[in-house]
């Protein structure tokens, strides 16, 4: 909760651990809130991404978007974060 609140200031942190906090917990049906923070990082670090992980999380967000399954609230955090990785 602390980093989604800090990210947006100091965006220039290394990313690589929110990432692989990404890869490992994007596909649970977990805690909305807690993914709407993760999100919220990602999207404060977006320009910083090296092109590889850009990629893959571009594909992740618009396949999560896909399935027309997730609240409106983490939808609404998942375009916002696709339109900065993009």
């Amino acid at each position: 909760m602390l980093l989604a609140q800090i990210a947006p200031a100091a965006p220039k942190f290394k990313a690589s651990f929110i990432l692989t906090y990404w890869r490992n917990h994007s596909r649970d049906d977990g805690d909305v809130c807690v993914m709407e923070r993760v999100l919220t990082v990602i999207k404060s670090v977006a320009r910083y991404l090296p092109d590889e992980d850009r990629g893959q999380l571009i594909d992740d967000l618009k396949s999560r978007l896909m399935k027309f399954d997730s609240p409106p609230e983490l939808i609404a955090v998942t375009v916002a974060t696709l339109s900065k990785v993009i």
